[in-house]
């Protein structure tokens, strides 16, 4: 059973806490994102309850083509590879933390992540989690 999370816009990454000096806050744009990202997982779960099990990450984020590229070279690259800021495990790191007790009990189930950085048609971000245990449904 794997489960497909497919969350739409730009992808986010995780961004370093801040510090007012005395105390450690995420940023109002990362609170927005790992809420965002976490109610669309809980829609993927349909009730279920978190994974118990070690899990597989497979994390496929699509950037939008420039505008300043033809279509023609759009055609001859095909998916070309996304190879600005942010970096892949930054994405990770985000998902994970924003999926912690919804669909796995923790990040630390995650035994085998990849992450793949794409132009695409559409700005998205679409994580699929395979359980590597049978689980009862």
């Amino acid at each position: 059973m794997t489960i497909t999370i497919i969350i739409p816009g730009r992808p986010a990454a995780w961004q370093r806490a801040r510090s007012n000096g005395k105390v450690r806050f995420d940023s109002p744009e990362q609170s927005r994102n790992k809420l965002t990202i976490g109610q669309i997982g809980a829609a993927a779960m349909a009730g279920r309850p978190p994974l118990e099990c070690a899990v597989e990450v497979m994390v496929a984020a699509y950037w939008q083509w420039p505008k300043s590229m033809s279509e023609k070279k759009r055609r001859v690259y095909g998916s070309q590879y996304f190879t600005a800021r942010p970096d892949g495990d930054n994405i990770m790191k985000l998902l994970g933390d924003a999926l912690n007790g919804i669909v796995w009990r923790d990040d630390a189930q995650i035994v085998t992540a990849t992450v793949s950085k794409r132009y695409g048609l559409t700005p998205q971000t679409i994580v699929r989690v395979t359980p590597l245990v049978e689980i009862d449904q």
